[in-house]
C-alpha cells in the first residue's frame, strides 16, 4: 500500500515539508510505500473551467497537459494521501489551491471510470507563523469539508504546527506526526 505526499509549498526543508515527511517516515517505517510530490516542482496551470472533464467523450481527467498529469496519475494508484499547506493570509498556499482547483475534473463526473478513487483516505498538515489557532482550524475545516464533500474522501487526522515554533523544533508534534504515519499501516488493513 501506498502513502503519497503532497506539499504545497515551495520550501523543501520548510515546516510544512517537515511535518509531511515526519508522517511519511511513520508509515515507511511500518512497511507501507511512500512517495512525496511538491506541488511547486511542476508546471502546473490554473483551471480553465473549459468544462471538457465533463464531457463523456473525452477520455482524461483534464484537458490540460501540464505538471497536474502526475498527480492524477499518482491518485489513481493510491489510497492514503498526507496533504500539506502553509497557511498564507488566512488561507492554503496559492499552490494548494490551484492543485485543489484542478481536483474540479472529479466532482460531478458523469462518467464513473474518470471519477475520484473510492476509499482514499487522508490526513492534513497545516503550517503557520502568525495567525491564531482559530484562523488555523478554520483553514482546516475548510480543506477538510471539500475533500470530504466534494470527493468522498475520509479524513483520518489532521496536523498544525502555530508561530513561533519551527516544526522541526517541535518534537511533541513530530512525534504526534510519526505516529499518525504508523497509524496508516492499521488504516490500510481495512482498505479495498
Amino acid at each position: 500500500m501506498k502513502v503519497l505526499g503532497i506539499v504545497g509549498s515551495a520550501r523543501h526543508d520548510g515546516n510544512t515539508a517537515c511535518l509531511v515527511k515526519k508522517v511519511l517516515e511513520g508509515a515507511k517505517s511500518v512497511g507501507l510505500d511512500t512517495k512525496l510530490l511538491y506541488i511547486s516542482d511542476y508546471q502546473i496551470e490554473p483551471c480553465r473551467a473549459c468544462m471538457k472533464c465533463k464531457d463523456p467523450e473525452f477520455s482524461i481527467e483534464c484537458v490540460q497537459e501540464d505538471g497536474m498529469r502526475i498527480f492524477y496519475d499518482e491518485i489513481k494508484d493510491t489510497k492514503l494521501l498526507v496533504i500539506g499547506s502553509p497557511i498564507y493570509f488566512q488561507q492554503i498556499s496559492g499552490q494548494t489551491k490551484m492543485f485543489l482547483d484542478r481536483l474540479f475534473c472529479y466532482v460531478l463526473q458523469p462518467t464513473p471510470e474518470k471519477r475520484f478513487p473510492k476509499g482514499v483516505k487522508y490526513i492534513l498538515a497545516f503550517t503557520c507563523g502568525g495567525a491564531p489557532s482559530s484562523t488555523v482550524n478554520g483553514v482546516a475545516e475548510y480543506f477538510r469539508s471539500r475533500l470530504s464533500d466534494s470527493f468522498g474522501m475520509e479524513n483520518v487526522g489532521i496536523l498544525t504546527g502555530t508561530a513561533g515554533r519551527p516544526v522541526a523544533k517541535d518534537e511533541a508534534l513530530l512525534e504526534q506526526a510519526f505516529l499518525k504515519g504508523k497509524d496508516l499501516s492499521k488504516i490500510s488493513c481495512t482498505l479495498p
